[in-house]
Protein backbone atom coordinates (compact mmCIF):
# COMPACT_ATOMS: atom_id res chain seq x y z
CA UNK A 1 0.00 0.00 0.00
CA UNK A 2 1.28 3.10 -0.81
CA UNK A 3 0.26 6.18 2.15
CA UNK A 4 0.32 10.02 1.21
CA UNK A 5 2.55 12.23 4.17
CA UNK A 6 2.11 15.96 4.19
CA UNK A 7 5.71 17.57 3.38
CA UNK A 8 8.74 19.69 3.64
CA UNK A 9 10.38 21.40 0.77
CA UNK A 10 13.24 19.22 0.04
CA UNK A 11 11.43 16.46 -0.70
CA UNK A 12 9.00 17.92 -3.05
CA UNK A 13 12.63 18.47 -5.39
CA UNK A 14 13.82 14.84 -5.12
CA UNK A 15 10.14 14.00 -6.67
CA UNK A 16 11.16 16.08 -9.59
CA UNK A 17 14.30 14.47 -9.62
CA UNK A 18 12.47 11.10 -10.02
CA UNK A 19 10.94 12.32 -12.62
CA UNK A 20 13.77 13.28 -14.60
CA UNK A 21 16.52 10.98 -14.25
CA UNK A 22 18.16 9.78 -17.57
CA UNK A 23 16.98 6.20 -19.49
CA UNK A 24 20.36 5.05 -18.51
CA UNK A 25 19.74 5.79 -15.16
CA UNK A 26 16.72 4.03 -14.57
CA UNK A 27 17.90 1.08 -16.42
CA UNK A 28 20.40 1.08 -13.35
CA UNK A 29 17.66 1.80 -11.08
CA UNK A 30 15.50 -1.26 -12.58
CA UNK A 31 18.75 -3.68 -12.51
CA UNK A 32 19.50 -2.56 -8.91
CA UNK A 33 16.07 -3.74 -8.12
CA UNK A 34 16.10 -6.92 -9.57
CA UNK A 35 19.48 -7.97 -8.11
CA UNK A 36 18.37 -6.79 -4.35
CA UNK A 37 14.56 -7.74 -4.55
CA UNK A 38 12.27 -6.08 -1.54
CA UNK A 39 9.09 -6.29 -0.52
CA UNK A 40 9.21 -2.95 0.38
CA UNK A 41 10.97 -0.05 -1.61
CA UNK A 42 11.02 2.81 0.25
CA UNK A 43 10.72 4.67 3.29
CA UNK A 44 10.79 8.18 4.09
CA UNK A 45 11.95 10.11 7.77
CA UNK A 46 10.58 13.82 8.09
CA UNK A 47 8.86 13.35 4.60
CA UNK A 48 7.13 16.52 5.13
CA UNK A 49 4.69 16.11 1.61
CA UNK A 50 6.15 12.73 0.97
CA UNK A 51 5.85 13.60 -2.64
CA UNK A 52 9.02 10.81 -3.58
CA UNK A 53 6.39 7.98 -1.70
CA UNK A 54 3.97 9.77 -4.22
CA UNK A 55 5.40 9.20 -6.69
CA UNK A 56 6.44 5.71 -5.94
CA UNK A 57 3.27 4.00 -7.82
CA UNK A 58 4.26 5.42 -11.26
CA UNK A 59 7.47 3.64 -11.52
CA UNK A 60 6.29 0.61 -9.85
CA UNK A 61 7.25 1.01 -6.39
CA UNK A 62 6.10 -0.23 -2.91
CA UNK A 63 6.19 2.84 0.28
CA UNK A 64 5.78 2.55 3.74
CA UNK A 65 3.59 5.22 5.17
CA UNK A 66 5.86 8.56 5.65
CA UNK A 67 7.14 9.08 8.67
CA UNK A 68 5.80 12.70 9.24
CA UNK A 69 4.42 14.71 12.82
CA UNK A 70 1.33 16.01 10.34
CA UNK A 71 0.15 12.54 9.59
CA UNK A 72 0.65 11.49 13.15
CA UNK A 73 3.23 9.32 12.82
CA UNK A 74 6.02 11.49 15.68
CA UNK A 75 9.26 10.69 15.54
CA UNK A 76 10.66 12.47 18.28
CA UNK A 77 7.82 10.58 20.63
CA UNK A 78 9.03 7.11 21.99
CA UNK A 79 6.16 5.27 20.11
CA UNK A 80 7.10 7.24 16.71
CA UNK A 81 10.67 6.26 17.42
CA UNK A 82 10.01 2.37 18.17
CA UNK A 83 7.66 2.74 15.12
CA UNK A 84 10.33 3.71 12.40
CA UNK A 85 12.85 1.66 14.13
CA UNK A 86 10.28 -1.56 13.58
CA UNK A 87 9.80 -0.46 9.89
CA UNK A 88 13.43 -0.39 8.96
CA UNK A 89 14.15 -3.72 10.67
CA UNK A 90 11.16 -5.79 10.00
CA UNK A 91 10.13 -4.63 7.01
CA UNK A 92 13.53 -3.54 5.47
CA UNK A 93 12.89 -0.78 2.56
CA UNK A 94 15.46 -1.04 -0.08
CA UNK A 95 15.51 2.79 0.13
CA UNK A 96 15.21 4.93 3.26
CA UNK A 97 15.00 8.43 2.37
CA UNK A 98 15.85 10.87 5.37
CA UNK A 99 15.08 14.81 5.14
CA UNK A 100 16.59 16.01 8.93
CA UNK A 101 15.38 19.34 9.72
CA UNK A 102 18.42 21.26 9.69
CA UNK A 103 18.36 24.63 11.09
CA UNK A 104 20.37 24.68 14.29
CA UNK A 105 23.25 23.49 11.02
CA UNK A 106 22.47 26.72 8.75
CA UNK A 107 25.59 28.64 8.91
CA UNK A 108 23.54 31.57 9.22
CA UNK A 109 23.15 30.49 12.83
CA UNK A 110 26.27 31.56 13.52
CA UNK A 111 24.94 35.24 13.18
CA UNK A 112 21.84 34.56 14.58
CA UNK A 113 23.23 33.23 17.88
CA UNK A 114 26.22 35.10 17.56
CA UNK A 115 27.60 35.91 21.08
CA UNK A 116 24.60 33.23 22.28
CA UNK A 117 26.79 29.47 21.58
CA UNK A 118 25.86 27.85 24.59
CA UNK A 119 21.62 29.09 23.73
CA UNK A 120 23.00 27.12 20.05
CA UNK A 121 24.42 24.60 21.15
CA UNK A 122 21.10 23.86 23.27
CA UNK A 123 19.60 24.12 20.05
CA UNK A 124 21.45 21.17 18.72
CA UNK A 125 21.67 18.93 21.40
CA UNK A 126 17.72 19.04 21.72
CA UNK A 127 17.84 17.48 18.09
CA UNK A 128 20.41 14.83 18.73
CA UNK A 129 17.95 12.34 20.05
CA UNK A 130 15.93 11.80 16.55
CA UNK A 131 19.04 12.55 14.52
CA UNK A 132 20.44 9.88 16.25
CA UNK A 133 17.82 7.23 15.98
CA UNK A 134 17.63 8.24 12.17
CA UNK A 135 21.59 7.49 12.32
CA UNK A 136 21.22 4.27 13.55
CA UNK A 137 18.65 3.15 11.24
CA UNK A 138 20.43 4.13 8.30
CA UNK A 139 23.35 1.79 9.51
CA UNK A 140 20.99 -1.00 9.77
CA UNK A 141 20.20 -0.30 6.14
CA UNK A 142 23.50 -0.36 4.80
CA UNK A 143 24.72 -3.51 7.40
CA UNK A 144 21.88 -5.49 5.52
CA UNK A 145 22.94 -4.36 2.18
CA UNK A 146 20.21 -1.61 1.79
CA UNK A 147 20.88 1.97 0.85
CA UNK A 148 20.33 5.39 2.44
CA UNK A 149 19.68 8.69 1.26
CA UNK A 150 20.20 11.83 3.42
CA UNK A 151 19.33 16.04 2.50
CA UNK A 152 20.48 18.80 3.61
CA UNK A 153 20.71 22.09 1.65
CA UNK A 154 24.15 23.40 0.61
CA UNK A 155 25.96 25.57 3.37
CA UNK A 156 24.17 23.65 5.81
CA UNK A 157 26.77 21.83 8.66
CA UNK A 158 24.19 19.08 9.69
CA UNK A 159 26.80 15.97 8.17
CA UNK A 160 29.58 17.78 10.18
CA UNK A 161 27.84 17.24 13.42
CA UNK A 162 29.34 14.02 15.81
CA UNK A 163 26.39 12.16 15.51
CA UNK A 164 26.63 11.80 11.65
CA UNK A 165 29.88 9.75 12.47
CA UNK A 166 28.67 6.33 12.10
CA UNK A 167 27.61 7.39 8.91
CA UNK A 168 31.08 8.41 7.64
CA UNK A 169 32.65 4.87 8.82
CA UNK A 170 30.53 2.99 6.09
CA UNK A 171 32.15 1.89 3.60
CA UNK A 172 31.07 3.19 0.01
CA UNK A 173 29.41 6.41 1.71
CA UNK A 174 29.56 9.87 -0.41
CA UNK A 175 28.39 13.14 -0.32
CA UNK A 176 27.78 14.88 -3.43
CA UNK A 177 25.62 18.29 -4.32
CA UNK A 178 23.04 18.99 -6.79
CA UNK A 179 21.22 21.80 -8.29
CA UNK A 180 17.49 22.20 -8.40
CA UNK A 181 17.59 24.38 -11.77
CA UNK A 182 18.88 20.75 -13.09
CA UNK A 183 15.60 19.46 -12.37
CA UNK A 184 13.25 22.61 -13.21
CA UNK A 185 13.12 23.68 -9.63
CA UNK A 186 10.94 27.40 -10.50
CA UNK A 187 10.30 30.22 -8.14
CA UNK A 188 6.90 31.37 -8.00
CA UNK A 189 8.38 33.92 -10.72
CA UNK A 190 8.48 30.89 -13.18
CA UNK A 191 12.04 31.29 -13.68
CA UNK A 192 14.92 29.03 -12.15
CA UNK A 193 15.99 28.55 -9.01
CA UNK A 194 19.94 27.83 -8.42
CA UNK A 195 18.38 25.82 -5.26
CA UNK A 196 21.76 23.92 -4.20
CA UNK A 197 20.84 20.56 -2.04
CA UNK A 198 23.54 18.12 -0.49
CA UNK A 199 23.19 14.87 -0.74
CA UNK A 200 24.47 11.42 1.25
CA UNK A 201 24.15 8.20 -0.02
CA UNK A 202 26.04 4.19 0.15
CA UNK A 203 24.65 4.04 -3.10
CA UNK A 204 26.04 5.61 -6.46
CA UNK A 205 23.05 5.38 -8.51
CA UNK A 206 20.90 6.88 -5.84
CA UNK A 207 23.80 9.90 -5.33
CA UNK A 208 24.48 10.35 -9.58
CA UNK A 209 20.12 10.68 -10.31
CA UNK A 210 20.46 13.60 -7.47
CA UNK A 211 23.74 15.12 -8.00
CA UNK A 212 23.72 17.13 -11.42
CA UNK A 213 25.63 20.34 -11.25
CA UNK A 214 23.82 23.18 -12.84
CA UNK A 215 25.60 23.85 -16.00
CA UNK A 216 26.17 27.89 -15.14
CA UNK A 217 29.44 26.56 -13.63
CA UNK A 218 31.21 25.50 -16.68
CA UNK A 219 29.36 27.34 -19.27
CA UNK A 220 28.00 30.38 -17.73
CA UNK A 221 24.55 31.64 -19.12
CA UNK A 222 23.22 28.60 -20.00
CA UNK A 223 20.94 29.00 -17.52
CA UNK A 224 19.00 32.18 -16.24
CA UNK A 225 18.17 32.05 -12.62
CA UNK A 226 15.05 34.08 -11.24
CA UNK A 227 16.77 32.66 -7.70
CA UNK A 228 20.25 31.89 -6.77
CA UNK A 229 21.58 31.17 -3.17
CA UNK A 230 24.30 31.36 -1.76
CA UNK A 231 25.01 29.61 1.06
CA UNK A 232 28.48 28.98 0.95
CA UNK A 233 30.11 32.30 1.83
CA UNK A 234 31.53 31.99 5.13
CA UNK A 235 29.51 33.99 8.06
CA UNK A 236 32.61 36.12 9.76
CA UNK A 237 32.30 39.01 6.61
CA UNK A 238 28.42 38.86 7.67
CA UNK A 239 29.07 40.13 11.37
CA UNK A 240 30.33 42.91 9.96
CA UNK A 241 27.36 44.56 8.19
Amino acid sequence: RVRVGHARRPVRELAEVSLTISEERDALAARLRREAPHAVDLAEACAGEAAVTRMAPYYGLVSLEPAELTWGWDLMSPEGGLAWTAAIEVQQPLVAVYTIPCTPWSRLTFVNYYGRPEELEEKREAARPLIRRLVKSAVTQANGGRFYLFETPVGSELYDDPTFDPIHRIPGNRIDTGYMCCYNKRSPEGGLEQKGEKYMSNSPILLAAVSQKCPNFTRPGTHVHDVMFVCLLPPEPLLKL
